[in-house]
Parts: structure tokens; C-alpha cells; sequence
């Protein structure tokens, strides 16, 4: 079950991020305009947390480490510090998997995963959470107007040193023709 705070620790980190992440995500980004705008005076906070090393942290959900994530890529820096903060938010098994920082930067660099750098528009699905396993579908425009829907398989780890962290153990695309229903637990359950 999603944490009932959740939400909530991530309006006080990401701010505006979030309200238009919920906007888009209750389909009224249709009338929000496709280029990424300046940053607000509420945004520029999260851009310098973002930038000065926002990690994972029991206190927040499953849905925020992903919301943290998308926002981190979506305003990346010169320095690639969305990519940095991304990287902090996946698993050591996932890590284990797509090797140190320098091949990760290279992976969401090419495709299928560079729509996520300085996307457009993003829109968040529903989040399923069973436990310590939790998957979001994650649609993205990129900046050259592609369509991508991501899959987003999270699990809050039960090792230290981050014991209680959402942290993402893998990110798949969607084919477009697929209409799978990404449930967790035993049948009947979501």
C-alpha cells in the first residue's frame, strides 16, 4: 500500500514539480504547452537539491523516487546531475546490472532512453504497490517529440545502507501494442 504521506514528502521536495506531475497525470496537460518553461521561484529549489545530491530516503514513497528521477532527467544539467541523481536512486542489483556510472550515463544517453533527458511533457501513471514491490508506467514526450511509455519497477530495500529507500530495480519500455496489466502480488491483488 502506497504510504499515505507520500505525497506529501514529495510536495515539500519537489514543490511545483509535483502539481504539475498531478495535473498531468488527471489528463489536464492537454492545455500545458509541450517546451520545457524556465524554471519557477518554487522550482529552482528542487533544480538545486536535484543538483546538490538529493538521494533515497526511507521517508519517501515509491511514487516520489520516481517523480524525483523524471524531474531529475528532465531538467539534467550540463554537468548531467539528473543522470547523477538517477543513477543514486538505483538498486545495487539493478547497478549490478547496468555496471558503473559511465556505462549508466552512456545507457540513458541512447535510445530507447534518452526521450527521458529533457523531456517535454511526462505523465505519470497509476502507481501499484504490494509490499516491498512497486510498479509505475511513466509516458514521456521527448524533446524531439517522441512518444515513449516507460515501466518502472521499484523495491524498497531491506540492506543497508539503504534499508527502507524505494529504489528502482529496473526500467522497461512499453511496446505500443502492449496492454499488460504490470500487477503485483497473488492473483486478485493490485
Amino acid at each position: 500500500m502506497m504510504q499515505p504521506n507520500s505525497l506529501l514528502s514529495l510536495s515539500l521536495i519537489v514543490g511545483l514539480a509535483a502539481t504539475r506531475a498531478t495535473l498531468a497525470s488527471n489528463a489536464q496537460a492537454a492545455t500545458l504547452n509541450n517546451t520545457i518553461e524556465p524554471l519557477s521561484a518554487r522550482e529552482k529549489p528542487l533544480a538545486e537539491r536535484l543538483d546538490s545530491g538529493l538521494s533515497p530516503d526511507p521517508s519517501l514513497g515509491a511514487a516520489d523516487a520516481v517523480r524525483i528521477q523524471m524531474t531529475a532527467l528532465q531538467r539534467n544539467t550540463w554537468n548531467d546531475g539528473g543522470i547523477r541523481t538517477t543513477y543514486r536512486f538505483t538498486s545495487p542489483a539493478n547497478k549490478r546490472v547496468t555496471g558503473p556510472y559511465a556505462r549508466f550515463a552512456q545507457m540513458i544517453k541512447s535510445p530507447p532512453y534518452r526521450a527521458m533527458l529533457n523531456a517535454r511533457h511526462i505523465t505519470y501513471g497509476e502507481i501499484r504497490v504490494f509490499e516491498s514491490e512497486a510498479v509505475q508506467e511513466v509516458s514521456v514526450t521527448g524533446p524531439d517529440g517522441e512518444n515513449i511509455t516507460y515501466v518502472f519497477i521499484l523495491r524498497r530495500q531491506s540492506d543497508s545502507p539503504f534499508q527502507g529507500c524505494w529504489m528502482t530495480e529496473a526500467v522497461f519500455v512499453k511496446p505500443d501494442d502492449e496492454q499488460r496489466d504490470y500487477r503485483l502480488g497473488p492473483p486478485g491483488v493490485s
